[in-house]
């Protein structure tokens, strides 16, 4: 019988799960929806996670040994006793599946990532997907954490800080006709499907608005960044605003042979971010060589849990 740990990433709007055994290979991968129980509600996060679970242990011909978690909903400033934590893993040893399992480990996605990057060892990480945050370590086991105050205070450079930026513009057009704005605002009133900008303030203000439907905007500024001048100045200005950040906790390692890495789909798959964001931190630290985590944040959410089973 083959023993194997299944590693969580839980997102606001998607989660990924994987069933690894003790070498790091992965048996099975599966996906569903948001799990962060701060976004969707603890009932909603648990049914995610218990259905994952039963859909991985139904494909793998072995025990499950842990379940490990990488969630959005915790940072690395939190508090152990944090009442969400503790009613999350509650919920989880009560529950009449999960609960059967026995173990859990449970960190924030921004350390899962990071260790997916260097492990145990020192080294950097900022994320930039629909928010934002950074985390480092280095020789002495300490950490700085960067960024992830959330959307309300924008997540600086994150795809809802682009996207907020980019419907800013769009409605600085819409009050001031100033041409610079058109092309934003004609992309803005495609994407949500309005008729003038008047409609969308019954859009924003409908309950079922998320964070995550307005930071979907970013990828038409991105793609419109190919011909506009304006929607191309806000991924510079995010790259810029992501620089500072990393720059702070790569001279927080203060070690050049610990690895630098980027993750989130603005940092590695937006060209006009990703290309600004390394000609500058290039010119910062010449040597400097940026990576990308070996392993997925639901694997190394799994490696992390075979390290610290007993």
């Amino acid at each position: 019988m083959l023993n194997y740990v299944i590693g969580f990433d839980c997102g606001g709007s998607n989660t990924v799960a994987a069933a690894v055994c003790a070498d790091g290979g992965v048996l099975a991968q599966n996906s569903g929806g948001g799990s962060n129980f701060l976004s969707v509600g603890m009932d909603e996060a648990i049914r995610v996670i218990r259905d994952l679970y039963c859909a991985l242990d139904a494909l793998t011909n072995g025990k499950c040994l842990a379940l490990s978690f990488a969630s959005s909903a915790l940072d690395e400033r939190q508090a152990k006793q944090d009442p969400a934590l503790i009613e999350f893993l509650t919920a989880l040893q009560t529950d009449p599946v999960l609960g059967a399992v026995g173990r859990f480990f449970i960190k924030s996605d921004a350390y899962m990532a990071l260790y997916g990057l260097c492990g145990e060892e020192s080294g950097a990480l900022l994320i930039a997907g629909t928010g934002m945050m950074g985390l480092a370590r280095r020789g002495d086991r300490t950490l700085k954490t960067v960024g992830g105050w959330g959307d309300k205070l924008d997540d600086a450079g994150s795809g809802f800080w682009i996207a907020k930026q980019g419907v800013l513009t769009a409605l600085e057009y819409a009050d001031t006709l100033d041409p610079d704005g058109k092309a934003l605002y004609e992309a803005f009133l495609d994407f949500y499907q309005l008729n003038d900008a008047g409609e969308f303030t019954e859009k924003l203000y409908a309950p079922d608005f998320t964070k995550d439907r307005l930071a979907a905007f970013s990828a038409c500024v991105s793609k419109l960044s190919e011909r506009d001048h304006r929607a191309r100045a806000i991924l510079l200005q995010a790259a810029a605003q992501l620089h500072r950040y990393a720059c702070v906790l790569y001279r927080f390692v203060d070690d050049p042979a610990a690895p630098f890495g980027v993750y989130g789909s603005v940092l590695t798959k937006d060209a006009v971010v990703a290309g600004e964001f390394s000609r500058l931190m290039k010119t910062a630290f010449p040597d400097l060589q940026i990576q990308v985590p070996a392993a997925k944040c639901e694997v190394a959410s799994a490696l992390y849990a075979w390290r610290n089973l007993k």
